[in-house]
């Protein structure tokens, strides 16, 4: 009996002894999984090995970055895996997207062309050069290239081939036209000029443009050479030099499609001098009958804004002015005192005007004395006012 109970005790000793030792064998196994990376505890799900051959390239990501030396029983979570893919892919999208440099073609220095082989017996300018004016044949420097509208309107005027490239004085230019002085000057030309077969069709393309540009014009006021002296006079009555004078003080007239400033004031002017229907000059200018119509407003707005308060009326001019400017000798000897009156001719002397086909501006001009429509001057026929009605204090 006692070797029984002595043996069932050895063999309960035993099994406590043995669930010690795998008590004691699972607490020191690896049960938990710490990321390498960030050192958290990974879950079942979540945790990779990082031994294997796929994960080459994350274990020289991490030993390159953080020198970490991962073991064949390191894991990492699925966080620091994916931050792992982020950057890679980054930088695989950024060496995508530079772009493969390739230097520009080189240009030739100058087009190929044929030689001049033609020979035309046309007139041409001796040139080009870079050091003296193809016109006065002045040596200098700070010459301007001659335009391609200037050349070719030298050639359809003068039959005188200006080579490209040639240059002048910038005195000579005009704009877009060459000064009738710079046209006289022009001497020692070649009586022949050569030619290839580019210069030929150019120089057709460039004479068929102008024809084309200048085939629906009739009266162009643009052009210097279009109308004469005797031409402006008629149709204006007024002389060149005073038409331009007149579209110098102009700036709120902006130039359209079908007409320009210029011949905006001149279909203004020529229908106060002639008188003639819009229809007509719709007709005479080859213009719409309603652009006829806004050049008419626009003109006469502008002129009475820009040009003529300048020049009529009694705001125009100043009370020393008229007494300095525009009092004669004799008045002041006559009519004249210490203080120097401001001397104006109400009765006597007028300059008398064209009837107004516009009743209300024909009854305030219209002096019942004279019978006819005057204007008041001063003794030195300086016109102050056209209207006849009332005089202001200014003068008294």
């Amino acid at each position: 009996m006692n070797v029984f109970f002595l043996e069932y005790f050895l063999l309960t000793v035993t099994c406590f002894v043995l669930m010690d030792q795998g008590k004691s064998s699972r607490s020191c196994g690896l049960r938990s999984f710490p990321c390498v990376l960030c050192q958290k505890r990974t879950k079942p799900g979540e945790r990779r090995y990082v031994c294997g051959d796929a994960y080459n390239s994350f274990r020289k990501y991490l030993f390159k970055n953080f020198m970490i030396k991962v073991k064949e029983t390191d894991v990492s979570c699925s966080r620091c895996r994916n931050k792992y893919y982020r950057s890679n892919q980054a930088s695989s999208n950024t060496v995508s997207d530079d772009v493969v440099y390739q230097p520009p073609a080189k240009k030739a220095k100058q087009d190929l062309c044929s030689p001049k082989h033609i020979s035309l017996p046309l007139q041409s300018v001796k040139g080009p050069s870079h050091s003296s004016c193809c016109i006065c044949k002045r040596r200098g420097h700070k010459f301007v290239v001659v335009p391609s509208c200037i050349r070719n309107n030298v050639f359809i005027e003068k039959n005188v081939i200006v080579p490209a490239g040639s240059r002048c004085c910038p005195g000579h230019i005009d704009g877009d036209l060459l000064k009738d002085d710079a046209m006289t000057q022009i001497s020692d030309l070649k009586s022949e000029c050569q030619f290839n077969r580019t210069d030929i069709f150019n120089l057709l393309q460039q004479v068929r443009t102008i024809a084309l540009k200048n085939q629906n014009k009739r009266i162009d006021f643009d052009s210097d050479s279009f109308i004469s002296d005797a031409d402006y006079y008629n149709l204006l009555g007024l002389s060149r030099g005073s038409f331009d004078d007149i579209c110098s003080h102009i700036t709120d007239i902006r130039n359209t499609k079908n007409r320009s400033l210029r011949t905006c004031i001149g279909i203004y002017l020529t229908k106060l001098r002639s008188g003639m229907s819009n229809r007509l000059l719709s007709t005479v200018f080859n213009i719409g009958i309603d652009s006829i119509k806004r050049s008419i407003w626009s003109a006469r707005k502008a002129l009475a804004k820009e040009f003529t308060s300048n020049y009529i009326g009694f705001e125009h001019i100043t009370r020393k002015a008229v007494v300095e400017k525009h009092t004669t000798d004799l008045a002041k000897t006559l009519f004249g005192g210490p203080t120097d009156p401001v001397i104006l001719i109400i009765d006597g002397t007028y300059i008398y005007i064209q009837k107004s086909t516009q009743f209300s501006f024909q009854r305030r001009s219209f002096q019942h004395a004279q019978k006819e429509a005057i204007s008041k001057t001063n003794d030195d026929s300086h016109i102050n006012r056209i209207l006849c009605q009332c005089i202001r204090s200014i003068f008294q």
